[in-house]
């Protein structure tokens, strides 16, 4: 698919060269993907070169972040411009904010596949952290621009941005997916209209009826897809459970053939047998946990209906449970993964069909069942953004103010009182 086309800032060619190397590379496997060798190998350049241009690769990486982030700061300033230019009104607000998702999925799908994984990486690599601080503040002023533009207030299009860009991070996995496609642009309307009261056109019925069926309920036998069976199933059912142990306990770099054969007491040798890769069984475990937690749904919930208590589920994520903290982070990289071909299509689809299912249930123990599913998945897409904004940026509640946009989710999407 033809890439988005920007002008970028005027550089030498050579670095320009190198550049776009490293950010194929990036979005194609990741950091690690992007190794001096390698990137010389494909620019024919000696990597010596690389070093006289960049010195270390740490600063490569920073540099080919920063080349995205400006890039796509730029694509933001062409659609705000448009906007403007078009005198766009507020019944417009839905589409606008559906074409950026969708378009993440689509012909800014390679950028966007750098950027979120610059989200991720930032809480492990310090010396991204300002590139990723360049984007979320970026970001965050196009969305309030868009706001401005539309006669909107701030928060409720920093809600938006938030959720947008969670979203966006599936659509690298899920834009194949009619049901998603229509299940998320349907949420992103519902979004709109309780946040602001404008008079954005009601969901179709029949979409709501996919809606319905796209979202899975706690313990849903197709929760997350299951492995093959055979034989060896039982060895492999060990191993999985073991991995999944590590990563509650110690997180996903504690996954070793080793530590797995020696917490599943089986040899070394059958970790290599099932798993062609430390990291696909590292996946596996990540799996198992999604398993655990929709059957274990929460019977007792920290939400109890009032705008208050939501405000404190919000105050206490940094407390939140290590399956919780594992998942929320976990969803993000099994879709990553699943849109760069290293885990099955269908996981990343998977994990975009669970979100929510904990916050529904959540929901029913406080004694809301008028709480649709849709709605508890557009908070927790935004409850998960809050999230990794917040481990990987230790500024991000001055950039953000959470508290407010939580206390506006409470009210007018979830209906809580006070």
């Amino acid at each position: 698919m033809m890439r988005f086309q920007l002008q970028t800032p005027a550089m030498p060619e050579q670095r320009r060269q190198v550049l776009d190397i490293a950010q194929r590379l990036i979005g194609a496997g990741g950091a690690r993907a992007a190794s001096f060798r390698t990137i010389a190998a494909e620019a024919d350049l000696p990597v010596a070169r690389l070093l006289a241009m960049f010195e270390t690769k740490d600063r490569l990486l920073a540099a080919a972040y920063a080349d995205t982030v400006a890039r796509d700061l730029a694509f933001c300033d062409a659609q705000l411009a448009e906007v403007q230019s078009f005198s766009m009104a507020r019944a417009v607000a839905p589409p606008l904010l559906w074409s950026l998702v969708e378009t993440a999925g689509g012909v800014w799908r390679g950028d966007m596949l750098t950027l979120a994984d610059l989200w991720l990486q930032a809480p492990q690599q310090p010396q991204v952290a300002a590139q990723c601080r360049a984007f979320i503040v970026g970001r965050r002023d196009f969305y309030r621009a868009l706001g401005a533009a539309l006669g909107g207030d701030a928060t409720a299009f920093d809600i938006l941005g938030l959720v947008s860009l969670s979203e966006s991070c599936f659509a690298l996995s899920c834009a194949g997916s009619a049901a998603w496609r229509m299940t998320a642009e349907a949420g992103l309307a519902e979004l709109v209209r309780a946040l602001t009261g404008w008079p954005v056109p009601e969901v179709h019925a029949e979409v709501d009826a996919v809606s319905l069926r796209f979202h899975l309920d706690p313990g849903a036998e197709d929760a997350v897809p299951g492995g093959p069976a055979g034989r060896s199933a039982f060895s492999r059912h060990l191993m999985v459970d073991a991995a999944a142990d590590l990563i509650q306990e110690q997180g996903l770099a504690s996954v070793t053939n080793r530590a797995v054969a020696q917490r599943a007491g089986i040899s070394l040798a059958r970790t290599t047998h099932h798993f062609r890769t430390v990291a696909d069984l590292g996946y596996a475990g990540l799996l198992r946990l999604f398993e655990r937690a929709n059957a274990a749904a929460p019977q007792v919930s920290p939400l109890d209906g009032s705008v208050g208590g939501a405000r404190q589920w919000i105050a206490d994520r940094s407390r939140q449970s290590a399956l919780a903290r594992v998942g929320t982070r976990g969803m993000a990289e099994i879709s990553l993964a699943a849109a760069r071909g290293f885990m099955p299509a269908d996981l990343g689809l998977a994990m975009r069909r669970q979100r929510g299912t904990i916050t529904h249930s959540m929901l029913r123990a406080a004694g809301r069942d008028d709480v649709g599913r849709r709605a508890a998945a557009t908070h927790a897409l935004w409850y998960a953004a809050v999230f990794l904004l917040c481990a990987a940026l230790p500024d991000a509640e001055t950039i953000f103010d959470f508290e407010a946009q939580s206390d506006r989710l409470a009210r007018d999407l979830l209906g809580f009182s006070g």
